[in-house]
């Protein structure tokens, strides 16, 4: 394969495996999506597993919109709750509960199993260079992205 043709098949490769992990993702827990999953991820980030809808879009390259939907689905099954900013009542915050937490400490098990199996069969040097790829893929974009504001 030359270079066009490795670019062109990560490229479609990536929407490819995107859509494979999250059907996979969906199957793996009956509670949440994988999309769910991951903004509940991202809150835990944050101090306190607290964060805007804004800061939560924009760690997860989300529109705020899409990130709105999921909480309101997350906070009728009691893995956050979504209230007013006590600093700036303009704010909108995301919080995770207990429920949230305990139920992340009860996947902990399966999520390492799905990693290692996901993962199988590649080594430290391939991790290596994947994670590297996939760096500069993210700094590309963030530079196409600021071009496209200009």
């Amino acid at each position: 394969m030359n270079e066009k043709d490795k670019q062109g098949y990560i490229f479609g490769q990536l929407f490819i495996l995107a859509n494979r992990l999250q059907y996979l993702g969906d199957q793996f827990d009956e509670q949440i999506s994988l999309k769910q999953w991951g903004l509940l991820a991202a809150l835990s980030k944050f101090e306190g597993g607290s964060a805007s809808i804004g800061q939560a879009a924009t760690f997860l390259g989300s529109s705020g919109q899409n990130v709105k939907k999921m909480a309101v689905i997350l906070e009728r099954k009691g893995f956050i709750t979504i209230h007013t900013d006590e600093k700036d009542s303009r704010s909108v915050k995301l919080t995770l509960t207990k429920k949230a937490i305990e139920h992340a400490k009860s996947r902990e098990e399966r999520e390492g199993y799905f990693l290692e199996k996901l993962f199988q069969g590649m080594d430290e040097n391939l991790l290596e260079v994947m994670c590297v790829g996939l760096k500069q893929l993210e700094e590309n974009i963030k530079q196409m992205e600021e071009d496209e504001m200009k």
